[in-house]
């Protein structure tokens, strides 16, 4: 498996987590602009990691490549606000991190049950096409807009949109899931 499949599998379930947990920390600060600003942070945070992918320790650990996102992720919102940087996260305090972030119906375990990629396929284009350029490609907004031959303001609208629908993706894929869970759990009571 290259870098770049490792990158995909290891730091994009986290995409959302990230996003949420920045805007969190910048929205006093940056106000209309936060979640700009926060999805900036991620896409540095991002980078950040596919620089220092090799020397990351503990790397294949869910919880430890959580805490060094979030941690990252706090020091660059510091950086952006002319803060003094944090220390680290904690590794026992990244569930309480969470459960206070807004809560995305993608949320970490979700995201990782079910095929994120399919959902987005499911999506009317362009939005599809949007999401993965922009989340998955890491491509900017004004990449994003000049591909699709539109202003980055209409970008921003678009892209809003189309997490607007891959959430309705997500709640519908969460609520068969959760139907079929009690149905195969009625099955096997009843045998």
């Amino acid at each position: 498996m290259g870098i770049d499949d490792e990158l995909k599998q290891h730091l994009f379930p986290h995409t959302f987590t990230l996003a949420r947990y920045a805007l969190s920390l910048l929205a006093k600060d940056f106000q209309a602009q936060a979640p700009d600003e926060a999805q900036d942070v991620v896409q540095t945070v991002f980078i950040a990691a596919w620089r220092h992918w090799e020397t990351i320790e503990h790397r294949y650990e869910k919880k430890v490549l959580l805490q060094w996102l979030m941690t990252s992720t706090l020091r660059e919102c510091c950086r952006r606000m002319k803060k003094p940087p944090r220390e680290q996260v904690d590794i026992e305090d990244i569930d309480d991190f969470i459960s206070l972030v807004a809560e995305f119906p993608g949320d970490m375990e979700h995201v990782q049950t079910l095929d994120l990629r399919e959902m987005i396929a499911q999506l009317p284009q362009p939005f599809g096409q949007i999401i993965f350029a922009k989340e998955f490609f890491g491509l900017s907004f004004q990449e994003v807009a000049k591909k699709f031959g539109v202003t980055r303001e209409r970008m921003y609208q678009l892209h809003a949109l189309a997490l607007v629908k891959l959430e309705r993706v997500i709640i519908e894929a969460r609520a068969q899931q959760e139907v079929q869970e009690r149905t195969s759990a009625k099955g096997v009571a009843n045998a």
